[in-house]
């Protein structure tokens, strides 16, 4: 299995956690390991955009760090 295998949103995730589908897209980056500055050159979207759904989707998943959104991912609870 790759790593972006093992850190999938599925879709029952995407609605438990209440994200919507523009902040999955952010979070599928997030998980790559993406620099906010290329989330945004891949979305299409300004940098400040891209704070903002993250901000919303660590808030939504009672998280505060790239690493907890790892571990939520891997093995959500």
């Amino acid at each position: 299995s790759t790593q972006s295998e093992k850190y999938d949103i599925t879709e029952g995730l995407r609605v438990k956690m209440g994200i919507t589908e523009r902040e999955t897209d952010v979070v599928k980056l997030l998980l790559k390991g993406y620099s906010y500055q290329k989330i945004a050159d891949e979305l299409v979207i300004s940098l400040s955009t891209v704070r903002a759904h993250v901000s919303s989707i660590y808030r939504k998943a009672g998280i505060n760090s790239r690493f907890e959104l790892y571990n939520k991912i891997q093995k959500p609870d």
